[in-house]
């Protein structure tokens, strides 16, 4: 790809139950470097998350049964001790601006539409790892608020 991408070694889990969507990311991100963990399920994506928490996730939202909403509900709950505060990108199909607000207020980081550019996409993971990053270090950019 044109632009280097700072994603090598990544852990990113990504939970779809589209096997064409789930095989072109697993093999996208791969390319770039990202250790990926692929998941049909919320329920295979819990597991995978609680054995090896990653560093991103990239969820779709509408599947069948349980949905990338209760996956994104149990991951909130959980402590940031134990991931809970993990960067979540919607990726979906669901693609109006009603859609878009419902997924950011459910606690979503981000959301994009399918189908994703791909070269979007990694812009938007990268920024995402680099938020969480720079989060975690003294200096939070969110402690501005503070600041008269």
């Amino acid at each position: 790809m044109a632009q280097l991408h700072h994603l090598q070694g990544v852990p990113i889990l990504v939970l779809d139950d589209d096997p064409d969507c789930l095989a072109l990311l697993t093999f996208a991100l791969r390319l770039e470097g990202a250790v990926v963990s692929a998941t049909n399920s919320v329920a295979a994506a819990q597991t995978s998350f609680l054995a090896q928490p990653p560093q991103l996730v990239v969820s779709d939202l509408a599947m069948p049964g349980t949905t990338g909403y209760d996956f994104i509900a149990w991951l909130r709950a959980l402590s940031p001790t134990v991931g809970g505060r993990v960067p979540v990108l919607a990726l979906t199909a669901m693609a109006s601006e009603a859609d878009r607000q419902q997924a950011l207020q459910a606690g979503f980081n981000e959301h994009l539409t399918k189908p994703v550019d791909l070269e979007l996409l990694l812009l938007v993971l990268e920024r995402l790892l680099q938020s969480a990053q720079s989060s975690q270090g003294l200096g939070e950019p969110e402690s501005r608020a503070a600041v008269p």
